[in-house]
């Protein structure tokens, strides 16, 4: 990170992690959003919490403010918070009503994620928004609640692919045999 060179430089000491991370996130907050009206975009892996089996047992997946690795402030320095989350690699496979493993392609791949929006300073917080995840081009759309989601349903979630659609082939002149190669590929 840049600001932890340049700290290190004037100060001649070395910082921990956590405190780069909260020089970085005071730094991002207090001049470049308060004073110079930037947008700063940071972006923090989680921690290990979430996949603490005990918190698994006594708790629903989800995540939480404190999963943020390396310190807090980033949550709370933030305007908005978001989480992305894939239950089936926490082999949380009935989530949120649906069922991950009617989601997942014959080359083992989930096509489902969870956007959970922790902090909103401007509106409505702790939602959590269901996508159809096409992770080859990293499509992500929106997909129905589990009410009355069927079995044709998960099917097309399951088999989606990249979006090199048929008017995509017609507007490039591609040759269709050279889409369908492609479209095998992914579905085998």
């Amino acid at each position: 990170m840049k600001i932890k060179s340049e700290i290190d430089v004037k100060t001649n000491q070395r910082l921990s992690e956590k405190q780069t991370l909260d020089l970085h996130s005071a730094y991002s907050k207090n001049v470049l959003r308060d004073f110079y009206e930037m947008v700063t975009v940071d972006i923090s892996q989680l921690n290990r919490a979430i996949e603490d089996n005990l918190r698994q047992m006594k708790t629903t997946l989800d995540i939480k403010a404190a999963d943020f690795k390396g310190t807090g402030n980033l949550h709370e320095d933030s305007d908005i918070v978001f989480g992305l989350l894939n239950p089936y690699k926490h082999k949380e496979f009935d989530f949120g009503g649906y069922d991950m493993n009617q989601f997942v392609t014959n080359k083992n791949y989930c096509r489902y994620r969870a956007v959970k929006l922790l902090k909103n300073s401007y509106g409505p917080d702790d939602l959590m928004f269901d996508y159809n995840f096409i992770g080859e081009s990293g499509i992500m759309r929106g997909i129905q609640g589990p009410d009355g989601f069927s079995g044709e349903a998960y099917k097309q979630c399951a088999m989606a692919h990249h979006p090199k659609t048929l008017e995509s082939i017609k507007m490039f002149n591609l040759d269709k045999t050279d889409y369908l190669k492609y479209y095998e590929v992914y579905q085998n």
